[in-house]
């Protein structure tokens, strides 16, 4: 599914319902929160939000079992959810987001992964 570049400013509560949703590519948009049940998001391999004004996940996002390519860069992301940790990732871009080199939670489990400290929004 891409609704990149279609100034949505919000995905309804309803989202985390499409379980068989297998990539989201949701780029140049106005996002600032994603649903509290994102992470019912089963089947999601690959989620492209760069560009957007995420300024949290929600803690259900470590749920997502099947992600291998996260592409979060250009956000407003100054913390992670403590679920963060459960994601095995074999690709995870948060660069230029407000992360503070302490507040990156990879594991072994993130194969590659690209964190630049910078200052947005």
């Amino acid at each position: 599914l891409d609704v990149s570049d279609c100034q949505i400013l919000s995905l309804p509560s309803s989202f985390g319902e499409l379980t068989c949703l297998k990539a989201l590519i949701s780029e140049r948009n106005s996002l600032t929160a994603l649903p509290p049940n994102f992470g019912k998001l089963e089947a999601l391999q690959r989620l492209h939000m760069s560009r957007n004004r995420l300024s949290q996940l929600p803690e259900s996002f470590g749920r997502l079992a099947s992600l291998r390519v996260l592409e979060l860069q250009d956000n407003c992301l100054a913390s992670l959810p403590a679920s963060f940790r459960q994601l095995s990732c074999s690709t995870c871009d948060l660069s230029r987001n407000r992360l503070p080199p302490s507040g990156l939670l990879l594991t072994s489990r993130v194969r590659s992964a690209v964190m630049f400290v910078a200052t947005c929004c």
